[in-house]
């Protein structure tokens, strides 16, 4: 999984304490992962992913304000 974070303005940002947090489609926490890897700006997390679908939620601080992207991930088997 990976995200890049940006203002309003479009512009990339690096927020300070980003963890990656895991739910279920009940929005029931799964795990919370503070270890996350960062690469020119984009942050990411190779991630099991379990055999359903899941919500996952990459969040920080920016200037002392939260900032978080989220996204449902459709799981299918082929």
């Amino acid at each position: 999984m990976v995200v890049e974070f940006r203002n309003f303005n479009g512009q990339s940002v690096q927020p300070n304490d980003v963890k990656l947090k895991v739910y279920d489609t009940e929005q029931v926490l799964i795990e919370t992962i503070i270890d996350i890897q960062t690469d020119n700006g984009r942050y990411y997390y190779d991630y099991i992913a379990p055999q359903h679908d899941f919500i996952f939620e990459f969040s920080g601080v920016v200037d002392n304000k939260p900032i978080l992207a989220r996204q449902l991930q459709k799981v299918k088997f082929i």
